[in-house]
């Protein structure tokens, strides 16, 4: 479990969207009713007491990081809309 979540952290930092739609793409794959931290969640029921501290703090880590990646690619996206519209054409 630690190899998995040492690779989605990987994958994390290396996430970069083109559209606003890969961004809800990758939101469903990780933090979906099937996701990928949810699998993760369930199996952490079956942890060892004794790594269990740990392992927590580790998976909950990665889903604020996997939350803030999210909303950070949203506002980038939204961002480069353009900022005036053709109708507000002021030549």
């Amino acid at each position: 479990m630690r190899d998995i979540i040492d690779n989605l952290i990987k994958e994390l930092e290396g996430f970069q969207a083109k559209t606003q739609a890969e961004v809800e793409a990758f939101r469903v794959r990780m933090l979906g009713r099937k996701g990928i931290l949810t699998g993760l969640f369930e199996d952490f029921r079956n942890v060892e007491p004794q790594g269990k501290k740990e392992l927590g703090k580790k998976l909950n880590l990665l889903k604020n990081q996997v939350q803030q990646v999210i909303n950070e690619q949203k506002e980038r996206l939204a961002g480069t809309a353009p900022l005036q519209s053709p109708a507000d054409d002021l030549t």
